[in-house]
């Protein structure tokens, strides 16, 4: 399998310094002090007119994944938006099974950075990478090229 490099970027800025490099895909959201969260629709429409692959986090807060009525509609309304805009993929934060029995692509991603990728780069089942390459929350595209340069080569 080839392996796969998502970035995540929290705005249209990151998003636009990211599509350079032509990763795999990216994660688009906002928020990068709760862990990002649900975008605006602007910026959903903005992604999706660079035609890379885009998924959009959805999450409309920080905190736990205990959703009330309002917030599960809010996700929908979302999730729908995606939908008829054509994006590629969603990103749904929750807690993942451990076992994915084939069924689920495992991710490494909070804090990955090129300095610690080397541990998950030998597995055989894993082949998705996900990083914001932010470093003192900026982000970086030393760190970027450094990654990319690990999983591609």
């Amino acid at each position: 399998m080839i392996p796969q490099l998502e970035v995540c970027t929290f705005n249209i800025s990151d998003l636009k310094k990211t599509i350079k490099y032509n990763v795999s895909r990216i994660e688009l959201c906002i928020n990068k002090d709760v862990g990002g969260l649900t975008p605006p629709k602007k910026d959903i429409e903005f992604a999706v007119e660079t035609n890379m692959p885009i998924h959009p986090i959805i999450r409309p807060r920080g905190g736990d994944f205990l959703y009330n009525n309002q917030e599960m509609k809010s996700m929908i309304n979302s999730i729908s938006f995606c939908k008829n805009s054509a994006i590629e993929g969603i990103d749904l934060i929750n807690e993942l099974a451990l076992k994915g029995e084939k069924r689920i692509s495992i991710m490494p991603g909070s804090k990955l950075r090129a300095s610690n990728i080397d541990r998950f780069l030998d597995s055989n089942l894993i082949n998705e990478y996900h990083s914001s390459c932010y470093i003192n929350n900026s982000f970086s595209a030393l760190e970027l090229e450094s990654l990319i340069k690990k999983i591609y080569s």
